[in-house]
């Protein structure tokens, strides 16, 4: 998904008389990289876990993307894209909106549909305290 579709993704979401006005269009991108800076983690989780699986694909990011521009791919996960980003912009929109009710309940479900969207990933643990009490 672009960014465009994203927005528009999210503004579908709102009530019928904001789709109207198309006047937050101009914070699509600034919202989208704030999101990428957000999800980031998350989306290392999910190409981890790719990696532990043995599924070929993405390596893990080193740094944020930056997007430049609106018709830009998002790099990353569809899960992420078409989930919680959309609820995360749509969450901004009924801010703006003085809606907070709305507002509310969309940041409510970014935030779930980003614990869902997160991988755990296996890890060794070490005892540090072995050997303390001996």
């Amino acid at each position: 998904m672009t960014v465009t579709e994203v927005y528009t993704s999210a503004l579908s979401l709102l009530p019928s008389s904001r789709q109207e006005d198309d006047s937050l269009r101009h914070y699509a991108l600034l919202w989208a990289n704030t999101a990428l800076a957000e999800m980031f983690e998350v989306e290392n989780s999910i190409r981890m876990n790719e990696e532990e699986a043995g599924r070929p694909g993405r390596s893990p990011l080193t740094e944020i993307p930056f997007l430049e521009k609106e018709d830009e791919e998002v790099p990353y996960s569809g899960i992420l894209v078409r989930g919680a980003m959309v609820y995360f912009m749509a969450s901004l929109m009924a801010k703006d909106d003085d809606t907070d009710a709305w507002a509310i309940e969309y940041r409510n479900r970014y935030v779930v549909a980003l614990n869902e969207a997160k991988k755990h990933i296996p890890t060794l643990i070490e005892d540090v305290y072995a050997g303390y009490n001996e």
